[in-house]
């Protein structure tokens, strides 16, 4: 199923948005220039489309400012770092996009991205919605809703849900989370699996019973009634 994106792309360095746009544009999404993070206007999830994306290309420490900035404007705006540099991020800084670009570039890996909405190693949506109990996780659209009300999650958070979801009834080790569910590469320790896990329970345990089961010295497993 393929997506088409709405991106809009931050740099200082206008060959390389010359370079990505053409890119993009043949892949046949919509690409746009954000000359300053003072322009950036939030969606409207109420009239927008959700498959607004913004591409940040700047030397580490801006980049990291400048997602930080975007996701206080809108939490679920999806956001794909291009580091001009080459230092390495931790597991929460690279927790904090959806795709983080490494190095040598492939622009293969960020267009299946893109087509995809969901990292490279997991596998493709086949269905609009993914159930866990009542939680509906929506592929497409990247949102979750649980009795009809909608849950707010991070692109991570999302990310790991729907993981546990399609592995319902089976546990799932945090290795397993950090390697399909964080962007490659990143420094993740078993105990930041932990913390985001109960994160993403307190959003849902607010509208219903817990779904995500502990097993100990294992892992988690998601469990229907």
């Amino acid at each position: 199923m393929l997506l088409r994106h709405s991106i809009i792309i931050h740099t200082t360095d206008p060959e390389l948005y010359l370079i990505l746009r053409y890119m993009l544009e043949q892949a046949g999404h919509n690409v746009g220039l954000l000359p300053s993070l003072d322009m950036f206007l939030p969606d409207d999830s109420k009239t927008q489309p959700q498959r607004r994306t913004v591409l940040i290309c700047l030397a580490m420490d801006d980049l990291l400012r400048a997602a930080i900035l975007v996701k206080k404007l809108q939490p679920d705006i999806r956001l794909i770092g291009f580091p001009l540099d080459c230092r390495m991020m931790d597991g929460v800084q690279s927790s904090i996009f959806d795709y983080v670009v490494r190095r040598p570039f492939d622009p293969g890996n960020l267009l299946d991205f893109l087509k995809y909405g969901l990292l490279r190693n997991t596998t493709a949506p086949t269905d609009p919605s993914v159930f866990l109990d009542d939680v509906e996780i929506n592929v497409a659209s990247v949102r979750v809703w649980r009795g009809g009300t909608p849950i707010s999650l991070s692109p991570l958070h999302f990310r790991i849900l729907l993981y546990l979801a399609r592995n319902k009834d089976r546990v799932v080790s945090r290795d397993d989370l950090i390697r399909h569910c964080w962007p490659e590469d990143a420094n993740v320790e078993p105990r930041t699996v932990d913390i985001h896990i109960g994160k993403i329970r307190r959003s849902l345990n607010r509208h219903g019973r817990d779904v995500i089961r502990t097993v100990r010295s294992a892992g988690y497993s998601a469990t229907q009634l």
